[in-house]
């Protein structure tokens, strides 16, 4: 299925001296589910024979660290010449600790990311905290393709739920992303 449908750029949130948000006693951070689901789903998607692409921030070794202008950049020199898509995968994290579900962010594809916001919810609506559209993140403005970022729960309050589902969450994103690549 790869080639003219181009490929699928994994970016796991955060990583190397940036463990992104952190539960208040210190353990889980968000790299500990970002980075295992970005390798989960681009293997599954490698599995169903698309070119899936994980970013840089795969290897980040502590002390390093790759902001988002410089992973969309990346993005951007790897393009193909087909329809070619970036995934950044992240957990959230709320001042008062006790906020749940999932959202997924975009600049410009908001059908697509309304239907990864209810797939990542896992048939939960009360989970479903929607897509919602912003100018603000460099990997969905600055990727010359387009690009969603994936809220997958909140870390310093749901740790227990994120362990248990973000490996469904990423099955489930799985047949949405076939469908917006068959597009």
């Amino acid at each position: 299925m790869s080639g003219s449908l181009g490929k699928i750029f994994i970016d796991p949130g955060h990583g190397g001296s940036d463990p992104g948000a952190v539960h208040p006693s210190g353990q889980p951070r968000e790299i500990d589910f970002t980075l295992p689901a970005a390798l989960h789903l681009a293997a599954d998607l490698r599995v169903r024979e698309y070119d899936s692409v994980l970013t840089p921030a795969i290897e980040l070794q502590p002390g390093q660290r790759l902001r988002a202008p410089a992973r969309a950049r990346w993005c951007n020199e790897h393009a193909s010449n087909g329809r070619d898509l970036v995934i950044s995968i992240h957990c959230n994290a709320s001042e008062s600790h006790r906020a749940i579900g999932s959202e997924v962010w975009y600049y410009s594809q908001s059908a697509l990311a309304i239907d990864l916001s209810a797939a990542i919810a896992l048939h939960e609506p009360a989970r479903n905290r929607g897509a919602k559209r912003s100018d603000g993140l460099a990997i969905l403005t600055q990727t010359t393709m387009p690009a969603v970022l994936l809220e997958l729960g909140f870390v310093d309050a749901e740790p227990g739920w994120l362990n248990r589902y973000w490996v469904a969450q990423m099955e489930a994103i799985v047949p949405v992303i076939e469908s917006w690549m068959a597009l």
